[in-house]
């Protein structure tokens, strides 16, 4: 069955904006030096999940230009992060912080 953008609410956009948000986000959470010892996760699934969950949503609101810039930066930000010893944490929280403020400009309407 496909969906349209139109059999969605409002609330319904800005709740599943809200979970991708939090998703992108936990993405700090899982590499930053502070807080990683706390989650026993694989970083490169943490990616995955999200990014599944940025192309169904991509594929419900029929592609909305801002998705193009939110994986861009989400595939800039793993791949810094498989830099392995040379890994810059400043540059993958930038793109990461970059991804999770653009998912706001997703027009809900």
């Amino acid at each position: 069955m496909d969906y349209k953008y139109g059999e969605f609410t409002s609330n319904q956009i800005a709740d599943i904006k809200h979970l991708l948000q939090k998703k992108i986000f936990f993405l700090l959470l899982i590499v930053d030096p502070e807080t990683r010892e706390n989650y026993e996760v694989n970083v490169t699934e943490a990616f995955e999940e999200v990014l599944q969950t940025l192309s169904g949503f991509n594929s419900l609101l029929n592609n909305p230009v801002e998705v193009v810039d939110i994986s861009c930066k989400l595939s800039a930000a793993l791949e810094e992060y498989s830099k392995g010893i040379e890994f810059n944490y400043k540059k993958y929280r930038r793109l990461i912080l970059g991804a999770g403020k653009e998912v706001e400009s997703i027009k809900e309407v």
